[in-house]
Parts: structure tokens; sequence; C-alpha cells
């Protein structure tokens, strides 16, 4: 495999976008056992040791249980990420823009997709919203008696539910303030 991507990188070179390598472990459709992260963290370490230029980003079988298994790895950083200075850059649309920065190769994990597992989360959330405007139609006549109902963004408490579990999930990654309990 590390073969294989170092031919992808050597074809897609000279690069002008930032790299992501997406170790995907395999999909557990939101599995949340503690096992189910062992092959994202294995993948990544391979990839890491490969030394292969650019971001490693963990995805399929991720979920709460991933970084403490990065961590127990010694693959997981908190602390600003390490930069190689370079005159130009491109943002993700492949347009130039100056940003004096490029990342360097890291010895650990740069981010974690969370997929399912986020899905599931949010899951019964997103299935109250669905509840709340099926109540609202008139089957008969196709016609919503509520039309706000539509969007998660029309009813604060669920978004703010939303946002809460979403937050609890992104948090262990970053060292982000907790959410005021006012809003």
């Amino acid at each position: 495999m590390i073969d294989y991507l170092k031919e992808i990188y050597q074809l897609i070179q000279p690069l002008p976008c930032r790299l992501i390598w997406q170790t995907d472990g395999r999909p557990m459709s939101g599995d949340i056992g503690m096992g189910t992260t062992h092959a994202a963290v294995k993948l990544a370490q391979k990839v890491i040791a490969a030394g292969l230029p650019g971001y490693v980003q963990l995805a399929g079988g991720t979920n709460n249980h991933t970084v403490s298994k990065l961590r127990a790895a010694s693959l997981f950083k908190l602390a600003q990420v390490d930069r190689l200075p370079v005159e130009r850059s491109y943002n993700n649309h492949c347009q130039k823009v100056t940003l004096g920065e490029q990342p360097n190769n890291l010895p650990y994990v740069a981010g974690v997709a969370y997929g399912s597992y986020a899905r599931v989360l949010l899951s019964p959330i997103l299935e109250k919203l669905e509840q709340d405007y099926d109540k609202d139609v008139d089957h008969h006549q196709g016609f919503v008696a509520n039309p706000s109902y539509r969007n998660l963004e029309d009813l604060p408490d669920l978004l703010w539910q939303a946002v809460a579990t979403a937050h609890a999930l992104v948090a262990q990654l970053k060292s982000v303030k907790k959410i005021p309990e006012s809003i």
C-alpha cells in the first residue's frame, strides 16, 4: 500500500494544494466498540512511518475511543501543527494565495473524520426533527402547516442539542472552550 501511495504522490506532483492522506481503517457504520478503531490507528501508524508528505487523517472505524487510542500510541498532539516556510500555496480550490507556510510531514495524526459514528450520535436529534415535521404535514393535501419546522436551525432546542453533541465529539480533538450554558 505504501508503494502505491508513493506512486500516487509522484503522479500528482507538483501538487499546489495541501495534501491530506485519509487513512480509512475500515467502515464501521458508526460502531461504538473500542476495538473498531484499532484498524484506523494501525493504518495511520503505517502511513506516518512511511514519511509521506502532508497530513494524515483517520477515518473508517473512528469513534469515541479513537483519541484515547491515538494518545496511547503517541500519535495525537493538541499543540500547534509544525510547519515549514514556503513562498506560495493554494487554497482548497487550487487558487493561488499567499500563506507563507506549508504543512510538514507530521509524526502524529492531524485529524479524525467521524462519519458514520457522528451520524449515529446525531440520529436521535434528526429523527425528532423529522417527527415534528411529520406532525405538521397534511399527507392528504401535501402541505405543511408550519413550514419553519423544515430546518434544524428553526428549532433552537434541537439545534443546540446537535451542537452540544458535535462539540463533545470534537472537543477531545481541540483545545476548545465549553459551550456556554446560556445558549
